[in-house]
């Protein structure tokens, strides 16, 4: 499957991914390098280095029932899970847009549902 590493409504990297494992298969494009996750952006091997940023982002393997939530959705790996909920998360503005999905950052941001 492709998708699109967003920053927000800023396309990142267009990335080949295993929708069964989670794993990069290949990047296939780099549409703005300054806007990558800075522990992708420095390193050589870049498909190695977002592979293992995906996997930091991802439900800890130690979670309590992460089995049954894998087998719920279907999928083999916690990385793989979190292409199910687009790579959302509150830390930070990426997000993992399916390629040819019309969807905004403004339609998908958990910020806008929290209440602070």
């Amino acid at each position: 499957m492709k998708i699109i590493l967003m920053d927000k409504d800023i396309p990142v990297i267009e990335v080949n991914i295993n929708s069964l494992s989670g794993r990069v298969k290949e990047i296939t494009k780099i549409y703005n390098e300054e806007y990558l996750p800075l522990p992708v952006k420095y390193q050589n091997d870049k498909e190695y280095a977002l592979d293992s940023w995906i996997k930091s982002r991802s439900i800890p393997t130690t979670r309590q029932d992460l089995s049954v939530l894998l087998e719920a959705a279907g999928v083999e790996t916690a990385s793989a899970l979190s292409l199910k909920n687009l790579g959302l998360n509150l830390s930070d503005q990426y997000w993992y847009k399916p390629k040819e999905a019309e969807i905004t950052w403004k339609q998908i941001n958990l910020w806008s549902y929290v209440n602070i």
